[in-house]
């Protein structure tokens, strides 16, 4: 299973992970959240997708298996704040995790950095990957903003890293700000995201999430 990917995913998973990327990443409102109107309808999509692909008289799915590592348990907080100041204690996000998705959220006056876990080997390279990831921020009635996405490689994280920083451009096709990094340490796959830091210096930005994600996947 592969996280917010379009190839070989679950319809139900692929629906969800994609609704709810942009909110994962960003600050977080009081009309946000768990229980928010927004995650509610992701899931509700999700479920529906995943039934009408299972027939109508199907059995429900049992839920996937999780990763056994807390993901809250891969940065410490003292760590999260050196790169995210006055950042909230991380707390455990268990709305997708019948999904087989596991996430961390770390809550800042800027935004917010999550750690999330999927299981699974994956049949495909980090880039194809990152290039999944990214249906959830590009324009798909412009051609080109594919192309306009730059996937970087990651040295020492994992056993192969691809990290993507771009900032909302309307004219290039880009919704709304990503910052994401994926990698894989067995059979566990790690993303890190912090949609804020695409608003910043790019190199920079890339630092970040090279530094966390050598942590954190040291630690699966």
């Amino acid at each position: 299973m592969k996280p917010l990917s379009s190839r070989a995913v679950p319809a139900g998973l692929c629906a969800i992970g994609i609704a709810l990327l942009a909110t994962l990443g960003r600050p977080v409102h009081a009309a946000e959240g768990p229980e928010s109107p927004a995650y509610k309808a992701a899931r509700e999509l999700a479920d529906k997708i995943q039934g009408k692909t299972q027939g109508s008289g199907a059995a429900k799915a049992p839920e996937e298996p999780l990763a056994k590592v807390d993901p809250c348990t891969l940065l410490t907080d003292a760590e999260a704040r050196r790169y995210f100041p006055k950042a909230k204690a991380g707390e455990r996000e268990r709305t997708r995790e019948k999904y087989g998705i596991t996430a961390c959220l770390w809550d800042h006056p800027a935004g917010r950095l999550v750690l999330q876990l999927t299981l699974g080997a994956k049949s495909g390279s980090s880039r194809e990957e990152a290039e999944g990831i990214s249906m959830g921020f590009i324009d798909p009635l412009k051609s080109a903003a594919r192309r306009e996405v730059r996937y970087e490689k990651i040295e020492g994280v994992g056993s192969e890293a691809v990290a993507v920083v771009e900032k909302a451009d309307e004219k290039r096709g880009i919704l709304s700000d990503a910052a994401y990094l994926y990698t894989q340490r067995g059979d566990v796959q790690l993303m890190v995201m912090a949609a804020d830091l695409a608003r910043g210096d790019r190199p920079a930005a890339l630092k970040t999430l090279q530094e966390i994600g050598r942590v954190a996947a040291g630690r699966l």
